[in-house]
């Protein structure tokens, strides 16, 4: 991960399903548009804690099991 933070400018690391993964256990959870209201709603809200929390406590990023990482490469001929 340091390898591709530094081959970028400027960036940033968000953390995922600290919660979220327990979507898992729900039925239809892959069919969120036209699933049931509940398997909808339950995920919804495993992804709006999780990111309430993250936001409150981030050192719970350990915890986490997915990471974006979002940035932008250098312009050409500009070093890193």
């Amino acid at each position: 991960m340091a390898f591709l933070l530094g081959t970028l400018t400027k960036s940033r690391v968000e953390f995922f399903n600290l919660f979220g993964r327990l979507a898992r256990l729900l039925p239809n959870r892959n069919k969120i548009d036209h699933g049931h209201p509940f398997t909808r709603t339950a995920i919804v809200l495993l992804l709006s804690v999780d990111r309430f929390l993250l936001t409150l406590f981030p050192f719970l990023w350990r915890l986490c099991g997915t990471v974006v990482i979002v940035g932008t490469k250098p312009a050409a001929g500009c070093p890193a």
